[in-house]
């Protein structure tokens, strides 16, 4: 198991190397955010840079951490691979996310940062979702509501469900990158409200409904 999560570790470690091989060569102001449509609304002292690269490598070093102190840590053994894989997959988006940021540090008007974090965000909804029904009851990954997280059952429909919308919801974003970046928030705020919001309020449904049953019989 430990090596299956070194490749996450030593991902996670490299923006925190090349700030350090690249930090006496940055501009003075880097783009540090970004609006909706692209365009940079907030530029930092380049030593924000370092705050990046260490939230990077915290992020890719506490994953264990979590299987460690999650109650029901025993659960994780059945899913240890696609937890490994989710894990390192938001790991790896936030490194390139880093490069990308890099990059606009020295032409921050060139580069299409809007199109490519839609298009980012919407291929890892996409991984993320196609791996959702395989992940077991715990407190941290996942779609954790109360009635989620007291059915077995409850928990299995809902991230079936959550895993389709959320492929779908990618699916949205990189079409919209694509062809449609003018849209802009409005289908950023419709893809986040479709795929978290109706599991949730799905789980609450199908438990009422498992709890009816187990009361008349």
């Amino acid at each position: 198991m430990l090596q299956r999560k070194r490749w996450v570790y030593a991902i996670s470690f490299l923006p925190l190397l090349i700030t350090a091989l690249l930090y006496q060569h940055l501009p003075q102001k880097i783009p540090m955010q970004w609006a909706l449509d692209g365009s940079v609304s907030r530029y930092g002292d380049k030593s924000e840079i370092w705050l990046v690269a260490v939230m990077v490598l915290l992020i890719g070093c506490g994953g264990p951490l979590l299987e460690r102190i999650d109650p029901r840590r025993e659960n994780y053994r059945r899913f240890s691979k696609v937890y490994t894989w989710l894990w390192g997959a938001i790991v790896v988006f936030l490194c390139l996310f880093f490069l990308f940021a890099l990059i606009a540090a020295y032409q921050p008007q060139r580069l299409p940062i809007g199109r490519i974090v839609c298009a980012g965000v919407g291929i890892l909804l996409c991984l993320i979702g196609n791996q959702m029904p395989k992940i077991k009851s715990n407190f941290y990954v996942g779609i954790k509501t109360p009635w989620t997280l007291s059915s077995d059952v409850v928990w299995y429909k809902t991230h079936r469900l959550g895993g389709k919308l959320f492929c779908l919801s990618g699916l949205i974003l990189c079409l919209q990158a694509a062809f449609f970046p003018q849209a802009g928030a409005y289908v950023i705020k419709a893809v986040v409200l479709l795929a978290a919001v109706v599991p949730m309020a799905m789980s609450y449904v199908w438990f009422c409904a498992e709890r009816k049953q187990g009361g008349e019989q």
